[in-house]
């Protein structure tokens, strides 16, 4: 049986489609090229499929700048709202909170909402009273921040919480974290946000959180 079909206005349907760019562009920032700086970035280099931008803003007028691609890593080092829309997570050393604009902080926060990732390292200036405690960036971190330093000199050895063994952050790494050299400062946070889990603490009574994290919107 053969049958005609007359009208064809009806045999369409649209279809969302959404392209994923295969590419994650990560931006890293630091104030000084600190220990942190050298791993993070050799890290970062090893994954193909990671293009990476490293930004040390030293002085005012210097800066230097790397970069997986150099003429891209310059463009997306500006920072202006075009460029972070590019980002897939942002990496923020120890610095101070003018080192950003706070339209570009409250451009970070939103994008952070919808989809983007971003990670807080710990250090005087980010966690002190220049930190980011009063910026938009604070809404979207998973713990409180002091707005006075509460940092210590000491050495502190760490473990994984239950939780942080399952987190797919430390998925892989065959590692007794409890052997692992201790640690010779801790920049200490304020209340953990509820939603916000502790992934790696101190071996100390009380323990202190060394690594949280958390999902915030889409990100």
């Amino acid at each position: 049986m053969c049958i005609r079909d007359r009208n064809k206005a009806n045999n369409e349907k649209p279809v969302p489609i959404f392209v994923a760019d295969p590419v994650a562009r990560v931006l890293y920032v630091e104030a000084r090229p600190r220990w942190e700086f050298k791993f993070l970035s050799r890290v970062l280099s090893a994954y193909k499929n990671i293009e990476h931008t490293s930004l040390v803003r030293l002085a005012p007028d210097q800066t230097i700048i790397q970069g997986t691609r150099p003429a891209e890593a310059r463009q997306i080092a500006t920072m202006t709202p075009a460029q972070l829309q590019r980002l897939k997570a942002i990496i923020i050393g120890d610095v101070p909170r003018d080192f950003f604009t706070r339209e570009q902080l409250s451009i970070i926060a939103t994008l952070v909402e919808q989809g983007m990732a971003v990670m807080l390292l710990a250090g005087p200036d980010s966690f002190g009273a220049k930190g980011f405690a009063d910026t938009p960036l604070a809404r979207v971190l998973p713990c409180a921040l002091h707005r006075r330093i509460a940092y210590v000199e000491r050495k502190l050895r760490v473990r994984l919480t239950p939780e942080g063994q399952a987190h797919p952050a430390f998925q892989g790494v065959k590692h007794d974290w409890s052997k692992a050299p201790e640690l010779v400062s801790l920049v200490g946070v304020g209340t953990i946000k509820p939603g916000a889990t502790v992934l790696m603490e101190t071996l100390s009574r009380p323990p202190q959180p060394v690594v949280v994290a958390h999902r915030f919107g889409r990100g």
